[in-house]
């Protein structure tokens, strides 16, 4: 018999998003670039620790049982019995109702009363009005919409298979204003992979404190949302009713029907979409599936660009209802001005300026930077020498590092450095990276830090707001610990937004890369994206300077020092031009094991920000070997070197683009085809 397939708690989340993806999940044929593993993903927002966690609190209140089967009908026989005691805590309790199936995170029994609590890693402060989960009118807000049609289907579910009971939903958060009452208390909470198992088993290398157990040291809180729920379970959805809409969803996943796809915006994240080179190795691509059969567009057209390219315009679902789908089908009064303007100290284009500039690229065809010389020459000249260009990487911790600290509070284990001369030299001047399990670095990351920009008084670079903030964050938390350590660095980046109030400026020597990307220079070959990870292989590919730079070996050289390669790399080749995917992998870098030694790490690279997290917590969180975490700190400090790297070549860039203006002023004829708008 085959298995039988119901509409679980994460299908129904995807099912949320859009019903057709019910048809390719867990079909190995069609291409899935989501990141589908558990293990992973605990790394990344800490679920599986703050469920340990949340099990732990309820441990301790009285009897409690884990139904730790991975058997469907045996956790359903099993949550059966448990069910006929009076009082009875359930950790992952089952139950189906038709066709649809659930695991509950904690349910508590009470008489008559069923207690169901979903556990999540997501913060929340209710003194924090700008950041609650609930609108005015009693609605989650969009970014707490998953998280709550989550708990109300389980709600739906178990009381369709409970009808004698009284059920009360409820969330459990990280509340964002409990310290952490022990030391190291993530330390407590490592994961494990289990055989063939697909969740990670989280395990106890020791016994949290009894400390830690009392309730007024719970750094988690429960809200009560039955009149959300009930307010979701009432709503309309596009003319179905909640009922309807599950019942539609759950039997077209049991017939394995596709449900007919409905275009929009949201499809750019579709995470079914198969390239070219996917498609000729036979994998199948959703996203090709549902566009082609709505818009007749080929394979070859829907490889882009589509309007759905079209960087930070909200009009795109008009566009693609009324039957507009390739970027080139549009024109620039398409891009209509925003009904309200935000305010924006961004220099240059506008947005919708940029809007149009990217259309008319692609309808011109242009492959050539456009750039507004004058203004980038003036943004430029601002600078003073040397340049720094810094990158951190960070997490935040559901579970704290470090006593008295909060959930998610900001943790900074790496940063790196690079040094520009005023006479062009480039120098990887600095890094620093705390692996150690259970170490809170923050306080010894800002005073290496400060040893690397305190030598003179040139221009700090950074790309976008996330090293401000992480400063800023530091020196809320060391403000007592370290006056004058705080003060520098308060001096340097001025003070953070304060209740809609407009930050104070620091010093001048701080500046932002993004801002003047955005307003000076658009280059066609980053197709409407602003990440550096997409504006580099634009900037480095054949025919441009940069590309026969850094096609040579000069990197990791005397000329060009690295703090970590000495034998001189090329950070792009004939057929790569993206230097990311040529960073090496764990495994690589980890090389032979000693007998005995189990690999934890896969064939797996770190070539994001989010990796470096991952890689962070498996640092923390797992039992790496000692060889492993070697080779885990020479990859993470190897990817942030090309973080810096990669500011210090779009600063070329402009520099080049700049040398090419003035030269071809000089000459009356330009060498490299430019823009100047």
């Amino acid at each position: 018999m085959p298995r039988p397939r119901y509409l679980t708690k994460s299908r129904y989340r995807m099912a949320c998003e859009c019903p057709t993806k019910l048809f390719y999940t867990r079909k190995k044929e069609y291409q899935d670039n989501s990141l589908d593993d558990p293990f992973l993903e605990g790394l990344r927002d800490g679920g599986f620790q703050v469920g340990r966690l949340a099990q732990l609190y309820y441990e301790a209140k009285g009897p409690s049982v884990l139904i730790d089967t991975l058997n469907e009908e045996e956790a359903l026989q099993r949550t059966k019995e448990e069910l006929k005691k009076n009082r009875i805590t359930i950790f992952e309790a089952a139950f189906r109702h038709g066709h649809l199936f659930i695991r509950t995170d904690i349910l508590v029994k009470e008489g008559n009363l069923l207690r169901l609590i979903e556990v999540k890693s997501k913060s929340y402060d209710p003194d924090d009005s700008d950041n609650s989960p609930f609108k005015k009118d009693g609605l989650p807000n969009s970014k707490w919409e998953p998280t709550f049609q989550d708990i109300a289907f389980q709600t739906y579910v178990l009381r369709g298979c409970q009808p004698g009971m009284t059920v009360k939903p409820y969330l459990m958060l990280m509340d964002k204003r409990k310290p952490a009452p022990v030391e190291g208390m993530n330390g407590y909470f490592l994961l494990k992979k289990v055989g063939d198992k697909k969740m990670p088993d989280v395990v106890m290398k020791k016994d949290l404190p009894k400390e830690a157990l009392k309730l007024d040291h719970y750094i988690t809180v429960e809200l009560e949302v039955d009149e959300v729920v009930t307010a979701l379970h009432g709503q309309d959805y596009e003319g179905k009713s909640f009922l309807e809409r599950i019942e539609e969803w759950a039997q077209g996943y049991a017939d394995d029907r596709k449900i007919a796809p409905v275009l929009s915006s949201a499809c750019a994240k579709c995470q079914f979409k198969a390239t070219a080179e996917e498609r000729k190795a036979g994998d199948l691509s959703g996203f090709h599936e549902c566009w082609r059969g709505k818009t007749g567009l080929s394979d070859g057209e829907l490889d882009g660009p589509l309007v759905l390219d079209v960087w930070n315009y909200r009009g795109k679902d008009d566009w693609i209802g009324s039957g507009k789908y390739r970027l080139a089908s549009l024109t620039e009064t398409d891009v209509t001005e925003p009904r309200t303007q935000s305010r924006s100290t961004q220099p240059g284009w506008r947005q919708t300026e940029r809007q149009r500039l990217q259309i008319r690229c692609v309808r011109e065809g242009r492959t050539e930077p456009v750039v507004d010389t004058e203004g980038l020459k003036g943004d430029l000249s601002k600078w003073k020498y040397p340049l720094h260009f810094i990158d951190f990487e960070t997490i935040r911790a559901a579970i704290p590092f470090h006593k008295d600290s909060g959930p998610y509070e900001q943790v900074a284990f790496q940063f790196s450095h690079h040094l520009v001369k005023e006479n062009g030299t480039i120098t990887h001047a600095g890094q620093w990276i705390e692996l150690g399990k259970g170490k809170w670095p923050n306080h010894v990351f800002l005073r290496k830090l400060k040893e690397q920009l305190d030598q003179d008084e040139g221009t700090i670079l950074h790309f976008s707001h996330h090293e401000l903030t992480v400063i800023r964050d530091l020196c809320d938390m060391l403000e007592v610990k370290d006056k004058g350590l705080t003060t520098w660095f308060r001096n340097l980046v001025g003070e953070k937004k304060i209740k809609g109030q407009v930050c104070l400026p620091g010093n001048g020597r701080m500046v932002d890369m993004l801002p003047i990307l955005k307003g000076r220079y658009y280059h066609p070959g980053s197709g409407g994206s602003n990440s550096l990870k997409k504006i580099l292989p634009a900037i480095l590919s054949p025919g441009g300077k940069l590309h026969g730079k850094y096609s040579q070996p000069v990197y990791g050289t005397k000329e060009m020092h690295s703090e970590n390669l000495k034998e001189g790399k090329a950070w792009v080749t004939d057929r790569c031009w993206d230097p990311y995917e040529l960073l090496p992998r764990i495994c690589d870098v980890c090389g032979d094991l000693p007998d005995g030694v189990e690999r934890l790490f896969g064939d797996e690279g770190i070539d994001q920000g989010g990796a470096a997290m991952m890689a962070y917590g498996k640092a923390q969180f797992t039992e790496c070997s000692e060889e492993e975490v070697k080779g885990l700190e020479k990859a993470l400090l190897q990817y942030c070197e090309l973080d810096t790297l990669a500011m210090v070549m779009l600063w070329e860039e402009w520099q080049d683009q700049l040398q090419n203006v003035s030269r071809a002023a000089q000459s009356r004829k330009k060498q490299r085809p430019i823009i100047v708008v």
